[in-house]
């Protein structure tokens, strides 16, 4: 994704523009799983649903309010401005992004465990002789002191 200085006035626009449809997108999709939890009767799932929404919700009047902010600062031809109000639409995307992934986490959380952890292993043939370092080969502590680090000592 380009940085917010390699972007033209309408360039930051198109993306502000992109931000806010995917962030509405992912409202609606918390919406979704409020009332699948909420059809479910299950109330712990529609609190930590609802309080995702209700984030999201807050950062959507806020990423509305620094579109028009960018907007203003593109007529007016303040560059400083617009960049500063493109980051803080760029981070509202982003916080927006990884609310509705914590919500979609809220529903799959019983899912998260499915069973033991199986491990394997597979050792390169160069590897295997070099001995499984995952046991303690005993290796011996040395016996003798190391001299005096200071003459004072």
């Amino acid at each position: 994704m380009p940085g917010a200085r390699t972007l033209s006035a309408a360039e930051q626009q198109a993306q502000a523009a992109r931000y806010l449809a995917e962030v509405q997108t992912i409202e609606r999709t918390v919406e979704r799983l409020a009332a699948q939890a909420r059809a479910e009767g299950d109330l712990l799932k529609l609190n930590c649903i609802n309080d995702k929404l209700l984030q999201i919700r807050a950062h959507i009047r806020l990423g509305e309010q620094t579109s028009v902010e960018l907007t203003a600062a593109g007529l007016r031809r303040d560059d400083a401005e617009r960049h500063h109000q493109f980051s803080k639409l760029t981070i509202i995307y982003q916080r927006v992004t990884v609310l509705g992934q914590e919500a979609e986490a809220c529903v799959g959380e019983e899912a998260a465990y499915v069973g033991q952890t199986q491990v394997s292993v597979d050792v390169d043939a160069d590897v295997e002789g070099a001995g499984d370092p995952t046991k303690d080969e005993g290796t011996p502590l040395p016996t003798d002191r190391p001299p005096v680090a200071s003459p004072t000592t």
